[in-house]
């Protein structure tokens, strides 16, 4: 199943029926990544908090 451009790591997961990790946030990246002048980065920025949080809430 191992298919082009999935990260090794999770295709080994994915091959082997592992469960994949469940905790992850995306908007430290991004706030390190996307430029500082990027026109929409507040907006972006706070989507994506606000998608992090849907996974920490749904955990607790």
């Amino acid at each position: 199943m191992a298919a082009m451009g999935i990260d090794p790591t999770y295709a080994y997961l994915l091959d082997n029926a592992q469960p994949l990790p469940e905790a992850f946030a995306v908007a430290p990246y991004y706030e390190m990544a996307l430029a500082a002048d990027h026109p929409q980065r507040e907006a972006i920025l706070a989507v994506l908090q606000d998608l992090d949080a849907l996974f920490v809430r749904d955990k607790s």
